[in-house]
């Protein structure tokens, strides 16, 4: 298969699969995805790296070259050294919180689901 997209590879993505913790009127909730999801991914897809973290602040050294966030946001303060990203899968119910200007500015596809 031949890669008709010269922005994003159909081989050796890096995709960031990204934990959520949110707090709702003081109750704190966690959403995130399961171990064997990701190892089952990491199977089916060895062509890319699946990197599974359980907050930003676990591998900032994962942002200047990912490709694909799977989680659902990407706070402004952590956006500058981003250069790859081409795609969001927000897991939220809403993106309107990634519309913020330098975000709007890039060419990053935001979907939520």
């Amino acid at each position: 298969l031949e890669d008709s997209n010269p922005v994003i590879p159909l081989i050796g993505l890096k995709i960031i699969v990204l934990d959520v913790t949110t707090n709702l009127n003081g109750i704190s909730m966690k959403f995130g995805v399961p171990q064997w999801v990701i190892d089952a991914l990491r199977k089916d897809f060895p062509a890319h790296q699946f990197i599974h973290l359980k907050n930003w602040d676990e591998g900032p050294e994962h942002l200047a070259d990912m490709d694909i966030l799977f989680g659902a946001n990407l706070p402004p303060n952590r956006l500058p050294p981003v250069k790859r990203l081409k795609y969001i899968h927000s897991v939220s119910s809403g993106v309107d919180f990634l519309l913020y200007p330098a975000m709007v500015e890039r060419d990053i596809q935001i979907v939520k689901g």
